[in-house]
């Protein structure tokens, strides 16, 4: 006679099938295949093998899970320098750590340049201090968040570029190009005499061309209202 199957206890099963963990490890998976616009609750339920409705228990719509995702790359981000370092070595601190972690993600740039504070208080929380740190340096109100967004923006587009094909200069053979193939060559060249990543020095690069030029208009703007 077979042994009848042990009756499953009442209640609750004892691990916890979904939490925000969870849904959000998933999501920045799915979103590495689909892109934002792939991502909808039943596309994430299919994943995670549950039903939408499974989802909607713990967030209330798309827009909350993609606030999670943001959540958890800001947790890469390094704000804190401002308030105990000069605000350059600040500034560049949250660039380079802002960078690296997007360069990793890069699929998730479109994530960092859209989703909205609202129901993303880790965010908000970064971007206090790096407006603290602006406006400590004697920056003008009307100044800060064009110069937080112009920087963000190099960033997400360098983080984006990082990703290019290390060949995306050279030119066909049917080219009119002698300058730029001349060029390329050389960096090709120079290259292959150092150990940094190319997409680094042009991060490096780009960022103290920007910080130059922002420190050089507050200065302006400052002796103007003199």
């Amino acid at each position: 006679m077979a042994t009848p199957a042990p009756k499953r206890g009442a209640g609750r099963p004892r691990e916890i099938v979904l939490n925000r963990a969870r849904i959000t490890d998933a999501a920045m998976k799915l979103l590495k295949t689909v892109g934002m616009r792939g991502l909808t609750i039943r596309a994430l339920a299919d994943r995670l093998g549950v039903s939408p409705s499974a989802i909607y228990n713990h967030a209330d719509s798309r827009a909350t899970v993609f606030a999670w995702v943001q959540e958890r790359l800001v947790a890469e981000v390094d704000a804190s320098g401002f308030g105990t370092l000069p605000w350059r070595q600040a500034i560049e601190r949250w660039a380079w750590s802002y960078f690296r972690m997007l360069r990793r993600h890069t699929e998730l740039v479109e994530i960092g340049a859209t989703v909205p504070l609202r129901e993303a208080d880790a965010s908000a929380q970064m971007y206090e201090r790096i407006a603290y740190g602006f406006r400590s340096e004697g920056w003008a109100v009307r100044d800060v968040l064009p110069s937080i967004s112009a920087l963000e923006s190099f960033i997400f587009g360098a983080a984006f570029d990082s990703a290019a094909p290390t060949d995306i200069y050279i030119t066909g053979s049917s080219a009119q190009a002698p300058i730029l193939n001349a060029i390329v060559a050389a960096q090709h060249r120079n290259a292959e005499d150092t150990d940094r990543d190319p997409s680094e020095i042009t991060f490096e690069l780009g960022l103290h061309a920007m910080l130059d030029g922002l420190h050089a208009r507050h200065s302006n703007a400052t002796i103007a209202n003199e």
